[in-house]
């Protein structure tokens, strides 16, 4: 009896735990439609070529629980999942629904601290004409750059976050907040559902970088991963090797923006659902701030 009651016990305490230290995204049930789930990664790709060449561009692969499964849609209503599953029948592709509790769906426990967001804008007509470099997420063959500020991403004003699918369509997600303080100015891959973003000055002298964040484009959830308190320490390029993350900074050496130092700072057993502490270190090894 006693040791029923401690089970018990403990459950709830992990259970509160968990719900500390998460925000639940949705807690309806997601009615996802599969056209199969595979063993091996190339039978699941060649089921998603099959999928997308009848014009479900959608599609995408995930892998969990031990199998790759072709997703081509998902939906609160069950009403359109049933509707994209007889669509999917009448162009030759058998599918199937897959009810999932999205309690499993969370964002990052820290949130940024300067109320930014990103929407999805209408991309008719839109031109991407001067932009960074593509940077191509490699499971998915997805594409992204920043449009607005160059090449190099050095130019003044403010850019827009451009993904491009295997087809050339693009999405366009706009920065919403005080845009005369901060722009996306470089972007990498997590994997095909999170991208890591530098945000920073968009005018005046301190255009080098800015912060890091990580972007969720499923759910637009803007993460806070490092910003300095100071405006002289601002992340110019950063790389994740395993679970190091390597960050580039600009050091400012004079108050007038113009000398400055470079260093690599990193964090060890990084966390990119942001939800651990972290501490960042400098290129001596010295905890020069953490990350809670």
């Amino acid at each position: 009896m006693k040791s029923n009651i401690r089970r018990i016990i403990v459950s709830l305490i992990l259970v509160t735990t968990f719900l500390i230290n998460v925000s639940v995204v949705n807690a309806e049930t997601l009615y996802r439609v599969v056209s199969g789930s595979f063993t091996l990664s190339e039978n699941a790709t060649k089921q998603l070529n099959l999928v997308k060449s009848k014009g479900f561009s959608d599609a995408y692969i995930k892998y969990e629980n031990g199998y790759y499964s072709v997703y081509i849609g998902s939906f609160q209503n069950k009403t359109n999942a049933d509707n994209l599953v007889n669509s999917a029948k009448k162009s030759g592709i058998d599918s199937f629904i897959r009810a999932v509790n999205t309690i499993v769906s969370v964002t990052p426990k820290r949130e940024n601290n300067q109320g930014l967001t990103f929407k999805l804008i209408n991309s008719t007509g839109y031109k991407v004409d001067f932009n960074t470099p593509w940077v191509k997420e490699p499971k998915s063959g997805l594409q992204a750059c920043i449009n607005g500020r160059g090449e190099y991403s050095v130019e003044e004003g403010t850019g827009d976050l451009v993904i491009k699918d295997t087809k050339g369509n693009i999405k366009v997600y706009q920065l919403l907040g005080d845009i005369q303080k901060y722009t996306p100015k470089k972007v990498k891959w997590i994997d095909e559902n999170n991208v890591f973003l530098i945000i920073g000055f968009p005018y005046g002298t301190v255009t080098r970088g800015g912060g890091l964040y990580i972007l969720d484009l499923t759910t637009l959830k803007l993460g806070e991963v490092y910003t300095s308190n100071s405006t002289k320490i601002e992340v110019t390029d950063f790389n994740l090797n395993g679970t190091t993350l390597e960050m580039i900074m600009n050091l400012y050496i004079d108050d007038n923006y113009i000398n400055s130092n470079q260093e690599k700072w990193t964090i060890s057993n990084f966390d990119s659902n942001l939800r651990n502490k972290m501490d960042v270190k400098d290129s001596k090894g010295k905890i020069v701030d953490t990350i809670n």
